[in-house]
């Protein structure tokens, strides 16, 4: 095994710069979200940083999906007809378009794939949002993000001439840390941490995996630990026999019975759909 290093993860992140003007804004945009003296002018003023995202964002804005009959103008009326969580949606899409689009050689994953994985995680999260009354937006970004890892660790294995590639015997984690060192999950800390993301996206992202060795872990990281074996189970909405989901004791905390779990599944395979439609992919 190579030795690899926080530098060397750095290094590499610093090559993807095609990537980090979005990455920056939407990082931003959860600052202000959370800001209680923010308001929409910060938000508008934050995305027209990034012309590509303001045009994928009016694009997205004016599709059929939103309805499309009244001409979405600017930034201003997208926030004011969409919503202000919406619109962060819309900034997590455009996103994903830019960071997924690259096929993970080392890990054998056409970019579509890698994708669609996330698409499908996102799209579980955001709907366990709304049974848990938690924030859709800030779920559906945990979703769309977690396994960003991989990408990181991807182009470093390239930069290194490396030869080696998953074979899918093992969970791609496994193969991670013992050709590697770590896995997906701690280079995606470092990855979303140089962005600047906020503390609470950063700890759901590092512990995803492992939410058991976390004290008093939060329905984000319990969720998305549900949505991402759920999700590698059905993979990832194409299995055409689901099955009885299994009611976990932390959702018994919080009410959630299986006719629940069964009608999350329902609508998070539509939600997939759309949310395919809306990155036309």
């Amino acid at each position: 095994m190579v030795n690899y290093t926080e530098q060397d993860l750095l290094r590499t992140i610093g090559k993807i710069e095609s990537l980090h003007a979005c990455a920056q804004v939407l990082a931003k945009a959860f600052e202000i979200l959370n800001d209680p003296d923010s308001n929409q002018i910060d938000l508008v003023d934050t995305i027209k940083t990034d012309s590509s995202l303001t045009s994928d964002i009016m694009r997205i804005s004016n599709s059929a999906y939103y309805g499309g009959a009244l001409e979405i103008s600017s930034l201003e009326d997208a926030i004011h007809r969409l919503g202000f969580r919406e619109v962060m949606k819309l900034i997590s899409i455009s996103m994903s378009r830019q960071i997924f689009n690259k096929t993970l050689e080392h890990y054998g994953i056409s970019a579509l794939d890698y994708w669609m994985e996330n698409a499908a995680v996102a799209a579980t999260m955001e709907n366990f949002a709304d049974l848990l009354d938690e924030d859709r937006s800030y779920f559906f970004t945990l979703g769309l993000l977690h396994s960003i890892g991989r990408l990181v660790i991807d182009q470093t294995l390239s930069d290194r001439d490396s030869t080696l590639v998953w074979d899918g015997s093992k969970p791609s984690e496994e193969w991670e840390v013992e050709n590697f060192g770590f896995d997906f999950t701690d280079s995606g800390h470092v990855l979303l941490t140089s962005w600047n993301f906020p503390q609470r996206i950063l700890s759901v992202i590092l512990n995803q995996l492992t939410p058991e060795r976390v004290n008093n872990p939060t329905n984000s990281l319990m969720a998305l630990n549900y949505s991402i074996r759920w999700c590698k189970e059905h993979r990832q909405f194409r299995s055409e026999e689901c099955g009885d989901p299994e009611v976990e004791e932390w959702m018994s905390e919080h009410e959630v019975t299986q006719q629940d779990l069964m009608e999350l599944q329902e609508k998070s395979t539509k939600s997939f759909q759309d949310l395919r439609k809306l990155a036309g992919v």
